[in-house]
């Protein structure tokens, strides 16, 4: 399943920049990556920073199983597992637009994202994460531009 995110502001002189989201159906071991990840940003030389985020962790994390065998409109996953899944893409979402900050200690950019946080009424962020960002799409170089 893929999801794309598009970016488009006035200084992009009609450009868009587009952000995939990949949802993959295997376990974060098949990459070579610790089974806590949840997703993962992978950066290639042509400057693109598609985001893979990882179904069975996120059945992991909340308990509530998604049912990765039948990704379809007619089979939508329950509520609690989307929410888990949009606050997913965006942490790492942050990750492509600040790349190299380091994770926040609470909220929606730590490191280990546990389910309260991933289906928590409030979006946490931490100020410092929120000014970078602010500064970061204020300045129109939100992809590194």
């Amino acid at each position: 399943m893929d999801v794309e995110l598009v970016w488009s502001t006035e200084d992009d002189a009609g450009e868009e920049i587009v952000i995939f989201v990949n949802i993959l159906p295997h376990p974060p071991a098949d990459w070579g990556l610790s089974t806590k990840a949840l997703g993962v940003v992978r950066r290639d030389e042509r400057g693109s920073s598609p985001v893979f985020v990882f179904y069975p962790s996120i059945e992991r994390v909340l308990g509530v199983p998604g049912r990765a065998d039948r990704i379809s409109d007619e089979d939508i996953p329950p509520a609690k597992w989307v929410l888990g899944l949009a606050r997913i893409i965006a942490h790492e979402i942050l990750h492509v637009l600040l790349p190299g900050k380091p994770h926040d200690r609470i909220g929606i950019f730590a490191s280990d994202l546990r389910p309260h946080a991933l289906i928590a009424r409030k979006l946490d962020l931490e100020e410092q994460t929120r000014a970078a960002l602010a500064e970061r799409l204020c300045d129109g170089q939100a992809l590194g531009r």
